[in-house]
């Protein structure tokens, strides 16, 4: 969470996803959330290279809060397991499979 210097104080977040996968590293651009103000609808997509048998069991997705100065901060992660994955997209039946997660309490780990 940023917070100003004096009069320019404001809490916010400049929220993005950051995924690392198979070597890869992957972000969305940055979304201003202000304390007290309306919520943003936040609708990204990721699509990933899959493949049988599953050599990463969880993919981890972390919310990270952007900083001008200083380092990004992480503000919490959203697990998947990579294995109910494949099952939702077989479930589907060919059609697209969404799963829709809420970003809760501390980073894990």
């Amino acid at each position: 969470m940023d917070t100003g210097i004096g009069f320019l104080s404001k809490d916010k977040i400049d929220a993005y996803i950051k995924l690392d996968f198979k070597g890869k590293k992957y972000k969305t651009q940055p979304i201003t959330q202000i304390k007290g103000g309306d919520p943003i609808n936040w609708n990204k997509e990721f699509w990933l290279p899959a493949q049988l048998p599953v050599l990463a069991p969880k993919i981890q997705l972390r919310l990270m809060d952007e900083d001008d100065i200083g380092s990004d901060e992480m503000a919490g992660t959203i697990e998947f397991m990579t294995k109910d994955l494949i099952a939702l997209a077989d479930k589907q039946d060919g059609q697209d499979g969404f799963v829709w997660k809420n970003v809760y309490g501390s980073p894990m780990g």
